[in-house]
């Protein structure tokens, strides 16, 4: 299926699940401070474990989410 991108699990504009996303976050130990703004955006959190304020990215891949730092 050449040409034809990604599937919609996989494109960067598929849709992704606001709640599901957060809950990502918080299993990798980030306290998200604002709304889901998309995949790939900087998204403004408190670092559980240092307690610093970040913007790590949520992604994801075929299989799960990921954090992309």
């Amino acid at each position: 299926m050449s040409g034809q991108g990604a599937c919609i699990r996989c494109a960067p504009n598929a849709p992704k699940n606001p709640e599901e996303a957060k809950e990502a976050m918080l299993e990798r130990g980030f306290i998200v401070l604002v709304d889901f703004l998309g995949t790939g955006k900087p998204w403004l959190s408190h670092c559980v474990a240092a307690g610093h304020i970040v913007a790590p990215r949520y992604g994801r891949g075929p299989s799960q989410p990921t954090l992309i730092d």
